[in-house]
């Protein structure tokens, strides 16, 4: 035991950490994580690699709700050869539609910088590379999207808005 002792010391004193310094270590418990802990980080992992392509797919839809609706409201434009309603012509529809025409366009764009494929250079033998190159990529992604969302919204305010208002001033 005496023998043990003294070698641990010897130790101790070559790495330079005497009983006190080593005591004040903290330590730590740890355990093994269960299957179905280990299951789920597979789960959200795999969704975090999922979600470029989630957030593709989430602009095309914005793309295609905003062409429609779009492709709607200048064919009723088109086809209005008569004399607008003098309601129509108020300066608070004309601002909503002015709002929603350009949330739709901006709603647009933007999903349309989502789904660009810009290009990009990374180290293909360099991993701290390719992860900063991903989450770079996430980020830009989620954040043309988020403003894609946020002018399809205004968008549909400044339509919705139009509707309500013309029914209501045509009862």
């Amino acid at each position: 035991m005496s023998e043990q002792t003294t070698e641990q010391q010897q130790v101790e004193e070559q790495v330079g950490n005497t009983p006190d310094e080593a005591s004040a270590i903290p330590q730590l418990n740890a355990r093994t994580t269960t299957r179905i802990e280990q299951q789920r980080s597979a789960w959200f992992e795999q969704q975090r690699l999922m979600s470029v392509d989630n957030m593709e797919k989430a602009a095309r839809q914005i793309i295609t709700l905003t062409t429609a609706l779009l492709s709607i409201v200048f064919g009723l434009l088109a086809l209005n050869e008569a004399e607008v309603p003098p309601f129509l012509a108020s300066g608070e529809l004309q601002l909503a539609a002015a709002a929603g025409i350009l949330g739709l366009f901006f709603a647009l764009l933007t999903a349309l910088f989502v789904v660009f494929p810009f290009p990009m250079v990374v180290t293909l033998n360099d991993p701290e590379a390719q992860a900063d190159e991903f989450e770079f990529l996430l980020d830009r992604k989620g954040s043309f999207l988020q403003a894609a969302v946020v002018g399809f919204i205004i968008g549909m305010a400044g339509i919705a808005w139009i509707v309500v208002r013309t029914l209501w001033l045509m009862a």
